[in-house]
């Protein structure tokens, strides 16, 4: 942090001189390691979910290595058709919206149903399940924070940070 600081001061003292304040942005977002502010999805990082089966596909798209989070995690996933995760928790906090299809989400003893434009909270340690009902898969974002889960996941597909 003391180089960031120091990086910081000196562009502050020149840009004081010569008005260009671009320059110290692109040096602090390389010093922090920002790699990317727009990811598509096609650019994300792809897997299979441990769902029984093999039934479900995650994509981080934004994580500490693929665009300097440190604070969260999002992701984009896919349960098909009929398939139910097992009840697991976390050690942080997480979120899902739902984009497409219909499910479960099991969670504190209740069932909830759960379909597009919904949004749920998980809080930490909270034991929970997913399950696809519908015809059509289920396609939600869910967000990790702070970041943790999504790098269990990214070990599976050989991207992971070595």
């Amino acid at each position: 942090m003391g180089r960031l600081n120091s990086i910081r001061k000196w562009f502050r003292l020149r840009s004081a001189l010569s008005e260009e304040p671009d320059e110290e942005e692109d040096l602090v977002r390389k010093e922090k390691k920002v790699k990317r502010y727009v990811v598509n999805e096609s650019e994300g990082v792809k897997g299979k979910l441990p769902v029984p089966g093999g039934g479900g596909t995650f994509n981080i798209l934004i994580d500490e290595e693929i665009a300097g989070a440190q604070h969260f995690s999002l992701l984009v996933n896919e349960m098909a058709a009929g398939y139910k995760g097992t009840e697991h928790s976390h050690r942080v906090e997480h979120c899902w919206y739902i984009l497409q299809g219909t499910g479960i989400i099991r969670m504190g003893g209740q069932t909830y149903y759960i379909k597009p434009g919904d949004a749920v909270f998980a809080p930490i340690g909270m034991a929970h399940s997913v399950e696809c009902t519908g015809n059509e898969p289920l396609r939600y974002v869910v967000v990790y924070a702070p970041p943790g889960p999504e790098k269990e996941l990214r070990s599976q597909t050989g991207f992971a940070k070595q």
